[in-house]
């Protein structure tokens, strides 16, 4: 019954719960790495190549070489 308690029973209940806890706690944190923002530089541009010149410029920009 509820009265007969033991120590190994209390014990094991112990654990019990700390292995729950400890689980929820690896969750709550790969939840966390994975929402995280990526780390890096906020000012990377994306650079292409000219396909007359070579020379790497931001995606949006043009070329103005002289090479033709």
């Amino acid at each position: 019954m509820i009265g007969t308690l033991s120590i190994g029973k209390l014990l094991l209940l112990v654990l019990v719960i700390g292995v729950i806890v400890i689980m929820m706690r690896s969750r709550a944190k790969e939840r966390a790495r994975s929402q995280a923002m990526p780390r890096g530089n906020p000012r990377t541009v994306e650079l292409s190549a000219c396909p007359r010149c070579g020379t790497f410029l931001p995606k949006d920009k043009w070329c103005d070489c002289d090479r033709r």
